[in-house]
């Protein structure tokens, strides 16, 4: 967990502090629920040291992407938004702001696994990632979880 005290971006996405964990775990364990992963997985990523949570929505949580930064790697390890706010732009957001905070960090590429069969599949080609040669892995659930990667830092967000 980090320091939540910075204001908003421009897209009303911060990092998360304290206040926000409880709605993220709500938030992550319905949406990757299908994929066997529970609340508690989602709390120990948000407590964990080298891992940034960012949020957004200022009043009612919306969204939540969770990137991991080690070295000249960074790795998004969550990307959830609510199914009424989806397809509108705020994944896509969410991609951006952990993008930045992980070049700002020293990170050079970033790198994530998404499910074979996922919607966020066509998201994350569309924001440059590509398939990589890397090891798949399986979900807690057994589904098929894909590598990809993109070079940091983005282009211009959205």
């Amino acid at each position: 967990m980090h320091d939540s005290s910075q204001p908003p971006d421009s897209a009303g996405i911060t990092v998360a502090g304290a206040r926000h964990l409880a709605a993220v775990r709500r938030l992550g364990a319905g949406a990757f629920a299908d994929r066997g992963v529970d609340g508690a997985a989602v709390r120990a990523l948000f407590r964990a040291a080298d891992v940034w949570t960012l949020v957004a929505g200022a009043d009612r949580l919306i969204g939540f992407a969770m990137v991991r930064v080690c070295a000249a790697r960074s790795e998004l390890l969550a990307l959830a938004v609510r199914p009424e706010a989806r397809r509108q732009g705020l994944g896509r957001r969410l991609v951006h702001a952990a993008a930045r905070l992980a070049a700002r960090k020293g990170a050079r590429e970033m790198r994530l696994h998404v499910a074979a069969d996922s919607a966020a599949r066509h998201l994350f080609r569309a924001l440059g990632f590509e398939a990589t040669l890397g090891s798949t892995a399986r979900y807690p659930g057994g589904q098929l979880a894909l590598p990809m990667a993109r070079p940091l830092p983005f282009g211009e967000s959205p």
